[in-house]
């Protein structure tokens, strides 16, 4: 299965989403699935195998020490280039909003949870 995972939390950041994502990711791949990450762009461009998507990120005031996205053309592009299965969007906030939009936009199918 082919599957897009939209999250706003990624390498270099070390929390438990991140921990959480990354076991997911492992287990994944290690079962054969097609996988991309589309995180802020933040430098990242693999992670043990799988191909990651940084799109334009800024500061935000409720988050000075982070940089998030917002909807960007870049996030369509992203699905549309790799034609994913499911999206699976992880922890749903600015990111994870034009994750959802683009998703229902290109009728694919999605998975969001916290």
């Amino acid at each position: 299965m082919k599957m897009a995972i939209v999250t706003e939390t990624f390498f270099p950041s070390r929390d438990g989403v991140v921990t959480r994502l990354c076991a997911t990711v492992r287990g994944l791949r290690s079962n054969g699935h097609d996988l991309l990450i589309v995180v802020p762009d933040l430098g990242i461009d693999e992670f043990g195998g799988t191909v990651v998507r940084g799109v334009p990120a800024r500061t935000f005031f409720f988050y000075p020490d982070s940089e998030v996205c917002s909807i960007h053309i870049k996030n369509k592009k992203c699905l549309q280039e790799f034609r994913p299965d499911v999206v699976h969007v992880v922890n749903p906030a600015l990111l994870g909003a034009a994750g959802i939009y683009y998703s229902r936009q290109l009728g694919l199918p999605l998975i969001a949870h916290l």
